[in-house]
């Protein structure tokens, strides 16, 4: 595991929540890259938790656009929730925010993906 950086999976109500937290860079990418991939196509909508992440670097953001792009491709709801701070500067910044739903709560994204 990168020192910094952590990644929990859960289930809830019939939602896969990937939790990130920390900080996602180039020493995080790897693990990060490995639980998005077993996650992508699995059937259920996707939720990134992105609350708890304090920072994300060009190759986070490469990450998830790749991640939705992926999603997108098998048609699985991929939604975003509780970015704050830098990370929501970077998301509302490059435009990715324009094109994945961006929620303030995990409740509000759950909803939006059933």
């Amino acid at each position: 595991m990168a020192e910094g950086f952590e990644l929990n999976v859960s289930a809830r109500d019939g939602v896969t929540v990937l939790r990130f937290s920390g900080q996602l860079d180039s020493t995080a990418i790897a693990q990060a890259q490995e639980k998005l991939a077993d996650h992508i196509t699995a059937g259920t909508a996707l939720i990134l938790d992105l609350g708890a992440l304090d920072y994300m670097s060009s190759v986070g953001l490469r990450l998830i656009l790749k991640a939705l792009k992926q999603a997108q491709a098998v048609q699985q709801p991929f939604v975003i929730v509780g970015p704050h701070g830098r990370v929501k500067e970077v998301l509302d910044t490059t435009g990715l925010s324009k094109y994945c739903p961006i929620f303030p709560s995990l409740d509000a994204a759950i909803e939006s993906v059933q």
